[in-house]
């Protein structure tokens, strides 16, 4: 298994916000969060963020009155989430795990949101991390996902076509699309009963 994510620690977790939330495609992620969010307040309560980074779809989280809880591989990421929550008085569980393990908590939400993280390893990879997340859903997953064209060496580009007979074969369809920029989306997806 390949995966380009050595870990956030130190000041790469400080400072992960402050280096990103002036871009373009950060804003479009978080209105595309909110967007999906807006959508389905009725059908979800609890959201499951995996990885939860920084906690910074709280605000969101928040002002849809969610149950959350924020699964990261990061320590040091989960004290960033944990000082988010503190700030914002908002409630909510952090857990230390790995979505490539095998011993993910046993927790179940009506969503599960995974940004910013499915580029960051290999199509083999993906597919693991992908049967995984179905486990932590009873209905919905929210993923950012670049495709083949994303211009990015740092980055895995996964052929679309792969992608979605990945979707397929765990019984869900895709039921909304967000444009982040001209290589990654947003994928809602829904699935009545997910597959292991």
């Amino acid at each position: 298994m390949k995966n380009k994510n050595t870990g956030y620690v130190g000041s790469a977790a400080t400072k992960y916000d402050a280096i990103r939330s002036n871009s373009k495609t950060w804003r479009k992620e978080d209105e595309g969060v909110h967007f999906f969010l807006s959508d389905l307040r009725k059908h979800v309560l609890t959201v499951i963020d995996l990885p939860v980074g920084t906690g910074r779809f709280f605000p969101h989280y928040q002002e849809f009155g969610l149950n959350v809880v924020g699964i990261d591989v990061s320590k040091d990421m989960l004290k960033q989430a944990k000082n988010e929550a503190s700030s914002l008085n908002f409630d909510v569980t952090l857990i230390h795990g790995d979505v490539l393990g095998t011993d993910l908590p046993e927790v179940v939400g009506d969503i599960v949101i995974c940004t910013r993280f499915l580029n960051l390893i290999d199509f083999p990879t993906f597919q693991t991390a992908f049967r995984h997340l179905t486990k932590l859903s009873s209905r919905y997953l929210l993923l950012e996902i670049a495709d083949d064209s994303f211009p990015s060496k740092r980055y895995f580009r996964h052929p679309l076509d792969a992608v979605f007979s990945c979707f397929q074969a765990a019984n869900t369809r895709v039921i909304g699309t967000y444009h982040v920029n001209k290589s990654k989306n947003l994928y809602l997806l829904e699935g009545e009963k997910f597959v292991e």
